[in-house]
């Protein structure tokens, strides 16, 4: 672990792909100013380090050790549990969850634990078995491919495994992370499976063998970007939609009930 201010700086600079020049140039700073940071010959202001945080997209945990690494006070929260400030915004999670309501609705952390689900994402889980973790990246490489209920399974994986590479390379690593995706990668080249990635199709879907009957799914993730809170800014709500009149009539009469 990086343990000094120039360590993360320059973690991040390269994470980003910026040179010294590059981002001295994008950031207002002299690159001569920003090698001494890095070095260690300069001491940053609280200022500056915000400043190159929010430049570099950090996340806010990153910039939280960065201040406290050069002596100064984290500005971002870390609440474990609900508070009383937090209410707004947890009352906010259960009104996206209930309003998708008959159609199914989950929020994950950042490591993809499941954190909340409304009734009909709980039904959807439950019917594809995926209740003995409460992590959707180990659910996914601890079933067989050939007998799991997501019909168009190493489609959903390979865009998955898309996913996760990319948040892992936006939050700048992740062990934990990176040994799911790693294991779920090679869960999918071990069993070889067809990936039939169609790029034509309107939406990546995710299809679902639910009591014989074939239900297709597309999602939209949406994130708390505005959060300061470290916790809650890194939850997934993550919303299902029916691809097809087949699938939004099984909700509607409720037959999943």
């Amino acid at each position: 672990m990086n343990n000094s201010f120039g360590e993360i700086l320059k973690k991040w600079r390269k994470t980003r792909r910026y040179s010294q020049l590059q981002m001295a140039e994008e950031v207002g700073i002299s690159s001569r100013h920003i090698s001494f940071l890095e070095t260690g010959r300069s001491s940053p202001s609280d200022t500056i380090i915000l400043k190159f945080g929010r430049f570099l997209q950090m996340p806010r945990q990153e910039i939280n050790r960065a201040l406290l690494v050069s002596g100064y006070a984290p500005v971002y929260r870390d609440t474990i549990a609900p508070d009383t400030d937090m209410k707004p915004i947890y009352f906010a999670i259960d009104k996206m969850l209930d309003d998708h309501m008959p159609f199914p609705a989950i929020v994950l952390d950042k490591e993809w634990d499941l954190v909340k689900a409304n009734d009909s994402a709980k039904f959807l889980l439950e019917k594809i078995g995926f209740t003995k973790s409460v992590n959707f990246i180990e659910c996914l490489y601890a079933e067989d491919p050939t007998t799991s209920k997501i019909v168009n399974w190493g489609e959903t994986v390979s865009i998955l495994l898309e996913r996760l590479k990319y948040e892992i390379d936006l939050i700048g690593g992740s062990d934990s992370l990176e040994k799911r995706e790693e294991k779920l990668r090679k869960h999918l080249q071990k069993n070889n499976i067809k990936q039939n990635l169609s790029y034509d199709q309107v939406a990546m879907n995710t299809q679902f063998d639910i009591d014989g009957e074939i239900l297709s799914f597309f999602s939209v993730v949406s994130q708390f970007g505005a959060i300061l809170d470290i916790n809650v800014s890194e939850f997934k709500v993550e919303l299902l939609f029916p691809l097809n009149e087949k699938t939004k009539e099984f909700y509607e009469k409720e037959k999943w009930r």
